[in-house]
C-alpha cells in the first residue's frame, strides 16, 4: 500500500513538473518571433501593433472601391486611390454588424477611410496591410476600433474572466 501511495505521489510531482515546464515554454514563445510557420493571428489581443499606434502611424485614404470581399476571411475591399495605387483594406468581424451594412458598400463608390499600415511576417512572407479605424461613405461613418485601438466587434476585456458585452 505504501508503494503504491509513493508511485501516485511521486506520478503527480512528474506531471506537475512537466506541466509548469510545458506552460513556461509557451508563455515564452512571442507570435512576432515564432518559427512555427503559422500565420499570425494579428488583432486578438492588445499586443503587437494594437498598442503601438501613435498619431504618425494614421493616415487617411480616399479613393474608389474596386472590390468588395465579404464572404471569405481575411474580409477586406480593395481602394484604387486617385493615383491608380490598389490599397487593401482589412475589415475583420465589422462586416457582420448592423451599422457596417447600412453603409451599403458598393463597387465603384467614393469612399474614406482613417487607419494604419502594419507589415506582419505571414508564412515567412512580409504582408503590409491597411487596418481601418474609421470608414465614411455616403455621408455616413462608422468606428471600427475604439479610443485604445480596439476593434469594436471584439467587445470588452474581461479581466481574466472572458469577454464582457458591451454596455454591460
Amino acid at each position: 500500500m505504501k508503494n503504491k501511495k509513493l508511485i501516485f505521489l511521486t506520478s503527480v510531482l512528474a506531471l506537475s513538473i512537466f506541466a509548469t515546464a510545458g506552460l513556461t515554454f509557451a508563455d515564452s514563445l512571442d507570435d512576432k518571433q515564432s518559427n512555427l510557420n503559422q500565420p499570425v493571428r494579428y488583432g486578438w489581443n492588445n499586443g503587437g501593433y494594437a498598442c503601438t499606434l501613435t498619431e504618425n502611424d494614421l493616415t487617411t485614404i480616399k479613393g474608389k472601391i474596386s472590390n468588395i470581399n465579404t464572404t471569405n476571411p481575411p474580409f477586406s475591399i480593395d481602394i484604387t486611390t486617385d493615383d491608380n495605387k490598389i490599397v487593401n483594406v482589412h475589415l475583420g468581424r465589422i462586416v457582420f454588424m448592423d451599422n457596417f451594412k447600412e453603409l451599403n458598400l458598393a463597387k465603384d463608390m467614393e469612399i474614406e477611410i482613417k487607419g494604419f499600415y502594419r507589415t506582419f511576417n505571414i508564412n515567412n512572407q512580409e504582408t503590409t496591410v491597411f487596418k481601418p479605424i474609421s470608414i465614411k461613405a455616403k455621408n455616413k461613418e462608422i468606428k471600427l476600433r475604439d479610443e485604445n485601438n480596439r476593434p469594436v466587434w471584439a467587445g470588452r476585456k474581461g479581466a481574466g474572466r472572458g469577454f464582457k458585452k458591451v454596455g454591460k
